[in-house]
């Protein structure tokens, strides 16, 4: 009697009590706090993935997701319940899947290839999503005030929603039925293949199933997400520099600002301790040097611990011979900039904690 009843319960009430199973282990673990900031991210990647898989669809000729209410930006739309809930918590989940009638495309190309084009814009979007909220993440550190409370916790989600685009993104290239990476790549197989795909589907979903559970597939894919999240964030960061490096120039022009900015740069990643002056982003005023190349030569090879301690007894007397070279004090300065990576740890740490010392020093 209790089996019927359970098996009679309606999905709402399934995902009611899974929701609430979750929260109450989230809670006994200590996690919740970092699945509630995951949140906002994982909403924007799953409805701008499915988004545009019907803004691709109706550009090309099927009009099946307008009719489905699909072609909008409100997440009621495109999220499923239980699929936003085991991606939150499992790492793996879904949206409501995009329905299209192929026969319905109007475009001049071949049916395969509007098919591919409907599949591969849902990773586009989210990778497109990621590269803006870089762009974004670059600015919070920026033009925004590192004291302000919520600085925090407003980088963290930004963060969450980059790394979840990304994840999602390269999740679905992966070539194994359901994902869209099956639809991309089904395009370039012989019929023999394809054939044998649709008869053997359920076995797919299986050994698909296994390969996640198991972590096999994971392993395989977390490597790909790291090069893709380097590449996107190289990129942006390139970007966002020459927007500052343009701007901020042209900005205090336009304001009639006669004061000249100065950064003052550190850097003590290796076994050279270097500081430089930079007036308005574009001059440099100074740029001292001090070289340990005859200090690890002996070694064969630079020795992290000397060339910290080395880095500890020069940096002070550097950063004095670069404020003299370009006639400045270290009121003039307005802001630091300091080397956190890559690099030797302890050597990174010199830099970083001097640059933040000269900081509270110079307020």
């Amino acid at each position: 009697m209790f089996f019927g009843n359970f098996a009679n319960i309606d999905r709402r009430t399934l995902i009611i009590i899974l929701v609430a199973c979750v929260v109450i282990s989230l809670l006994l673990s200590g996690e919740f706090a970092s699945v509630l900031l995951t949140i906002p991210g994982v909403i924007i990647a799953m409805t701008f993935h499915e988004f545009a898989h019907a803004w691709m669809a109706d550009k090309l000729g099927d009009k099946t997701p307008r009719a489905q209410g699909r072609l909008t930006l409100n997440p009621v739309s495109h999220i499923d319940p239980f699929g936003i809930m085991l991606l939150l918590f499992a790492h793996i989940g879904w949206g409501r899947p995009v329905e299209i009638n192929p026969n319905n495309f109007t475009s001049n190309k071949s049916r395969e290839t509007c098919e591919l084009l409907v599949a591969l814009a849902g990773p586009m979007m989210n990778f497109i999503l990621a590269f803006l909220l870089m762009l974004g993440y670059y600015a919070l550190w920026f033009f925004v005030d590192v004291t302000w409370s919520w600085f925090p916790i407003v980088l963290t989600i930004v963060w969450y929603a980059i790394t979840v685009n990304v994840g999602l993104g390269v999740f679905n290239l992966i070539p194994i039925p359901p994902l869209d990476g099956s639809k991309i790549f089904r395009r370039f197989l012989p019929y023999s293949v394809k054939d044998w795909l649709d008869r053997n589907m359920n076995i797919i979903y299986i050994v698909f199933m296994v390969l996640w559970i198991t972590g096999l597939l994971a392993y395989a894919v977390s490597p790909v997400i790291n090069v893709v999240l380097n590449g996107l964030f190289w990129l942006s960061g390139k970007l966002f520099g020459l927007f500052i490096w343009w701007t901020i120039p042209k900005c205090l022009e336009r304001r009639n600002m006669p004061k000249d900015i100065y950064i003052l740069g550190i850097e003590s990643s290796c076994d050279e301790t270097s500081v430089a002056i930079v007036k308005n982003g574009r001059e440099v005023l100074s740029n001292i040097i001090n070289s340990q190349i005859d200090i690890h030569t002996e070694y064969g090879g630079v020795v992290p611990e000397i060339a910290s301690r080395c880095h500890t007894e020069v940096i002070n007397q550097v950063m004095k011979e670069a404020l003299k070279q370009a006639n400045l004090t270290i009121n003039d300065i307005d802001a630091i900039a300091v080397t956190y990576g890559p690099g030797l740890v302890g050597a990174l740490l010199v830099g970083v904690s001097y640059g933040k010392a000269l900081s509270f020093g110079a307020r």
